[in-house]
């Protein structure tokens, strides 16, 4: 037996009969929460508009400082929303593997975390906002940007505290992280 493929739970493997999947719509509409999620928030969103809603990250890892230092993908524009960040989504589920189908198109793994940050009030406090930047794919996707990428978007990194402050609250509100079961 693969570990997890046998859990109740795990919505990759046992799917919702509601996930359906029509001609040319984004892949993750394909589960139904992220579709009810989106049709539900599809009038109030805006391409690089300032979102105040629920979000979810998922890490293969526990939250580093390190790993929201700006990479090259992170500066590229996304449609017409060009400022810097880190991805994040619009939070529509706490099932980690439907999560995982729905972003990353693939089951969790065993050492992936889930991160739902329900309240973003925490993050105006250390200098990041929320734009909603839809991916093709992904039409909850939105990017964290730092209050320093919004004076100036040419900058080149966050400050190493303003990022520590950023894992320390995402990684206050982990909902859930696989781990390999133990022999009994």
């Amino acid at each position: 037996m693969i570990w997890g493929r046998k859990e109740k739970g795990n919505l990759y493997v046992n799917r919702d009969p509601l996930n359906i999947i029509n001609d040319d719509e984004p892949r993750a509409l394909y589960w139904y929460a992220y579709r009810k999620t989106f049709e539900e928030l599809k009038p109030h969103l805006t391409e690089g508009s300032l979102i105040n809603v629920a979000l979810c990250l998922i890490a293969n890892n526990n939250l580093k400082a390190d790993d929201f230092h700006l990479r090259r993908k992170d500066r590229l524009p996304i449609g017409s929303f060009n400022m810097p960040g880190k991805s994040v989504h619009i939070a529509f589920s706490d099932n980690i593997h439907e999560v995982s189908g729905a972003i990353l198109d693939k089951d969790a793994k065993r050492q992936d975390c889930l991160y739902i940050l329900e309240n973003t009030l925490g993050l105006a406090a250390i200098g990041y906002c929320v734009y909603y930047a839809p991916h093709a794919n992904q039409p909850l996707h939105a990017r964290l940007v730092h209050q320093t990428h919004i004076d100036n978007p040419e900058e080149d990194q966050v400050s190493y505290k303003a990022r520590v402050q950023i894992a320390e609250l995402f990684s206050e509100n982990k909902i859930r992280c696989l781990k390999e079961p133990k022999n009994v």
